[in-house]
């Protein structure tokens, strides 16, 4: 592709950041996944969280070091229907652990879709690392099942012996 036809990458890069700081970008996600739900396209009634760390070739505001990974980068926080269509996402630094930002990308699919579609919920699903009691009491004071199985030295657990096989269910 020719550098002329589509501008240098520095004014992409202004063009995108303009309409990130407008709204702009938001404003389209939340009116794709509004148009997608009139469609019934998309299922709200079971979403799943997890997130992924990009590595950063470039430094930016949003990077921090994973120690998991060993890696310098960010990280990706998405919720996604039961068909996989993100329906929230949130980016961090790496080395923020991903049970921090679960509320704020739940409290994003509202933001995006409105408090009437977010009570369509009725559970959510994540791995151990988003074991958290604040996570659980979140869900919980929504009316939202909570399908996060247990760390295995959590103190729930104790008191919980019926640990659901979780991954043996899926999402369909």
């Amino acid at each position: 592709m020719q550098a002329g036809r589509c501008g240098s990458k520095s004014t992409a890069h202004l063009r995108f950041s303009e309409l990130q700081q407008k709204g702009t970008w938001k404003r389209i996600l939340s009116g794709l996944i509004k148009s997608a739900h009139r469609q019934e396209k998309i299922c709200l009634e079971k979403i799943s969280v997890d997130s992924s760390s990009v590595a950063a070739k470039k430094r930016g505001d949003k990077t921090g070091y994973d120690g998991f990974r060993k890696i310098l980068g960010t990280k990706i926080h998405v919720a996604a229907d039961r068909t996989g269509l993100p329906i929230s996402i949130r980016a961090s630094p790496a080395n923020v652990h991903d049970s921090t930002k679960f509320i704020d990308v739940l409290e994003n699919i509202s933001e995006l879709v409105g408090d009437d579609l977010i009570r369509e919920i009725i559970s959510a699903y994540a791995d151990r690392g988003y074991d958290a009691a604040c996570i659980r009491s979140y869900l919980g004071s929504h009316g939202i099942d909570c399908c996060i199985p247990y760390k295995r030295n959590s103190r729930n657990v104790a008191q919980n012996r019926s640990q659901k096989h979780y991954g043996k269910k899926g999402l369909s």
